[in-house]
């Protein structure tokens, strides 16, 4: 998933899978930290960058599951 927006700064990179952390006054800073320990007991990952061009890519891996999962 990616946006055109101002990207994400540097200090937020670092924090922005940590619970509890948030960039946003009325947020609580569960949400992405919530989606990455989801994906790490699915055996996937998450992970953000800034774009060149502006704006940040978010990339997910989401492993398929076998039969009966």
């Amino acid at each position: 998933m990616s946006d055109s927006g101002d990207g994400v700064n540097e200090e937020e990179l670092s924090q922005i899978f940590t619970r509890g952390h948030s960039s946003k006054g009325e947020g609580r800073g569960y949400g992405l930290a919530n989606v990455k320990e989801v994906l790490d007991e699915l055996g996937g990952w998450i992970e953000v960058a800034n774009q060149k061009e502006g704006g940040a890519i978010f990339t997910v891996y989401i492993p398929k599951g076998t039969k009966g999962e």
